[in-house]
């Protein structure tokens, strides 16, 4: 999806195309972050929230697959294996992985 259609009364250039996808990646970055190094379960709760917004917006864009071109089929399908991977956090072998990788942060101090 474009930033213009994405943003409609806001003026996009190119810097502001920069900055909202600079945004969007550091909010990422920070959270997968504390996922992966310091094994925070709240960070699970942020990104399962981050999915639900990601879900909204395939389901609203569910009616425009039929015909589109393969760059829009192509980020549909990203944002599905984005739910996946999410949904992957909240299995049973992901919450053993947190809780020894929480005990083992703890043990080193952090």
């Amino acid at each position: 999806m474009a930033l213009a259609t994405r943003l409609p009364g806001f003026a996009v250039s190119s810097d502001t195309a920069i900055v909202v996808l600079s945004a969007q990646l550091s909010i990422a970055a920070i959270t997968l972050f504390l996922v992966w190094f310091v094994a925070a379960r709240f960070a699970r709760w942020l990104l399962l929230a981050m999915a639900l917004v990601n879900a909204w917006g395939i389901l609203s864009a569910v009616s425009r697959l039929p015909g589109a071109d393969v760059d829009f089929a192509a980020t549909m399908l990203a944002r599905l294996a984005a739910l996946v991977a999410v949904g992957c956090l909240f299995l049973p072998g992901a919450r053993r992985w947190f809780d020894h990788s929480r005990g083992r942060y703890a043990a080193s101090g952090g």
